[in-house]
């Protein structure tokens, strides 16, 4: 199947047309042997020589990258989507990706439009809707060093231009001693451009680094614990009940389904949040039984969209009711009137209240009933750190210590929430 996946990256688009490249590209960089992909050293560039273990290496005492495949076979959709993250894999993901993150169908079809490459197309789907996933846990890398990098870039681009117009050591017909005068003037203009582009090239790259690695080791299942070498040999290789290369794909277990499904909600509608508190209005009620989060920016024009279970008139009769009946109540307590009252509502809840059972989040007592605004209860978060003794990191990209997760189910929220408004706190005191 990985040969089939590579073989869509060894090809040009040419109108409606897909013909062969003139070289392989990818396929010389990879040896195919019977425990997986196996990447040959490169002197392209070193972030091609990446592999998910050396991130794994870096973080636990886990495998050698050298003598690790960089994709075992067989592989998951999250072992093909952390190998996806970087290197030579990256390029699979670019080949693929559409817009929304998700699978491109259009290309999908062009190249694994064939009766035989239902498989593969199964495994790069699965593998981008895992690093979707992904993303909502782990969030993105920093946008404003992205954004300083490309300040930075065209800065020292448009100095650099002026000022090899302004001194022309390419000119025709000047002495050897006059292009040398004429390069050392270049350069002390460009000099403090320069150092600033590389200095804001290496933050953005770190920054890039910390946030891949925070991607392997939650595609490929790490917490906050060390793992021997022989448990992440363990966790690296694929049980072959839920191979995509093993011929078949069995369906995941109930147990698998419900963390599945409880994982998505709290990344997603903030469901271990919203669960968590005594005191939710009446449109933050109306728009969570529509499967919308009242943080999130992009849900403002909730009311005018249509979902697979709500229109826009059964949103605002759900908002209307819940205006009428008014004061604030528990999220609870706002379905069952809901029910009561016979609205529609997005079933979306009541699957997940069924899958966590006993462990469905209650209203937290110390819990401020309503906090007026997000960076209130992120900067609630962060000072309950301080008091509690640990000693908090300067930059929203450093490893945050071990007490977080003691805190964040004091919440009855999950660690990765509580890590992201700890996170978001400390970047507001970074002034960004």
């Amino acid at each position: 199947m990985f040969e089939r996946l590579r073989e869509t990256l060894d090809v040009q688009f040419r109108g409606d047309s897909v013909v062969a490249g003139d070289d392989g590209y990818i396929k010389p960089n990879y040896e195919l042997r019977d425990d997986g992909a196996w990447l040959r050293a490169n002197d392209v560039e070193d972030s091609f020589n990446w592999t998910p273990a050396c991130d794994v290496a870096a973080a636990h005492d886990g495998p050698d990258p050298l003598t690790t495949p960089a994709l075992p076979f067989p592989f998951t959709a999250r072992q093909l989507a952390a190998f996806m993250l970087d290197g030579w894999g990256w390029f699979l993901h670019q080949r693929f990706v559409g817009d929304d993150g998700l699978l491109d169908v259009e290309t999908a079809q062009a190249l694994l439009g064939g009766v035989r490459d239902a498989k593969p197309r199964e495994a790069i789907e699965a593998a981008l809707a895992a690093l979707v996933q992904a993303r909502h846990f782990v969030g993105e890398p920093d946008a404003e060093l992205a954004k300083a990098e490309k300040v930075a870039a065209s800065t020292f681009d448009a100095l650099n231009a002026k000022a090899e117009k302004l001194h022309d050591w390419r000119a025709k017909g000047i002495s050897e001693q006059e292009r040398d005068a004429r390069v050392q003037r270049r350069n002390a203009m460009t000099d403090s451009a320069k150092a600033a582009l590389r200095q804001a090239q290496t933050a953005q790259h770190e920054d890039h680094k910390a946030w891949r690695s925070r991607m392997v080791l939650w595609l490929l299942g790490a917490g906050d614990r060390k793992y021997s070498r022989d448990e992440w040999q363990a966790l690296l290789k694929l049980e072959q009940a839920s191979a995509w290369l093993a011929g078949h794909a069995p369906d995941p277990s109930p147990e698998e389904k419900r963390e599945e499904l409880i994982g998505w909600y709290d990344a997603t509608v903030r469901a271990d949040y919203w669960f968590g508190i005594s005191s939710v209005t009446a449109v933050e009620a109306a728009q969570l039984l529509s499967c919308e989060n009242p943080h999130d920016p992009d849900s403002a024009n909730w009311l005018e969209t249509t979902t697979e279970h709500l229109n826009p008139e059964a949103k605002r009769e759900l908002l209307r009711g819940f205006d009428d009946e008014g004061g604030k109540r528990s999220l609870t307590e706002w379905l069952q009137c809901a029910k009561s009252r016979g609205w529609r509502y997005d079933p979306w809840i009541e699957h997940y209240i069924a899958a966590r059972g006993d462990s469905l989040p209650c209203p937290t007592r110390g819990v401020p009933a309503e906090e007026t605004s997000q960076a209130q209860r992120q900067a609630r978060r962060y000072q309950m750190c301080v008091d509690a003794g640990l000693v908090m990191p300067t930059n929203d990209y450093a490893s945050l210590p071990r007490g977080i997760s003691a805190l964040a189910k004091q919440e009855g929220i999950t660690r990765q929430a509580f890590s992201e408004d700890v996170k978001a706190h400390i970047r507001r005191l970074n002034g960004r």
